[in-house]
């Protein structure tokens, strides 16, 4: 809900996290480190209108919060890459390089999930940008920086989002085309292959 408060557009945090389309405890973390222009107003915190466009701009749609909090990591609008935060205090971590296809171009994150216990370990689907459909990247799992040796290719299942099951399972699915697929992949030491 949209209040008007010292002459600023303040937004309720499950409106930061709408608009920004991130998780709520993300828009939190963020009002908490003083990151967003926040202001608590009894039990609610509020935060600009200004601030949450401003930040919209600089993450992608994907981001994720590690089960033990410890970590969030985002999608970098236009660089390519994942960015992991440390929480609360959302200070730059690592960074990694998605890296290029080599007819498209650059990838992007479509969808990233951390591990459910392993707060270093993630999946990321990984998409094109100019083509339809755009989730030609295949699917890696990285472990901090480094990407495994093994990838679920593209050019053929299209994994739009992704959750993981347990440690050793994710699954996914293709929303770009009409078949909307469902799929089970398995992670190992390797790294994620589809089944």
């Amino acid at each position: 809900m949209l209040k008007l408060a010292d002459e600023q557009d303040t937004i309720s945090i499950v409106e930061a996290a709408r608009r920004l389309n991130v998780e709520v405890n993300y828009v939190y973390a963020l009002a908490r480190s003083a990151r967003l222009d926040a202001r608590k107003s009894g039990r609610q915190w509020l935060v600009s209108a200004k601030a949450v466009a401003e930040r919209r701009e600089r993450l992608g749609a994907s981001s994720n919060i590690s089960s033990d909090d410890q970590f969030l990591y985002a999608g970098i609008n236009g660089s390519s890459s994942v960015q992991r935060f440390t929480l609360p205090s959302l200070l730059p971590d690592i960074k990694y390089s998605l890296g290029a296809d080599s007819l498209f171009g650059p990838q992007f994150a479509v969808d990233l999930g951390v591990a459910p216990e392993l707060p270093h370990t993630t999946a990321v689907s990984r998409g094109v940008s100019n083509v339809s459909p755009y989730a030609f990247g295949g699917m890696a799992i990285y472990d901090d920086a480094t990407p495994s040796a093994t990838t679920a290719q593209g050019h053929g299942p299209l994994y739009d989002s992704l959750q993981w099951g347990s440690d050793t399972a994710i699954y996914a699915n293709n929303s770009e085309v009409t078949s909307f697929d469902l799929y089970t992949l398995v992670v190992n030491s390797g790294g994620v292959v589809h089944s």
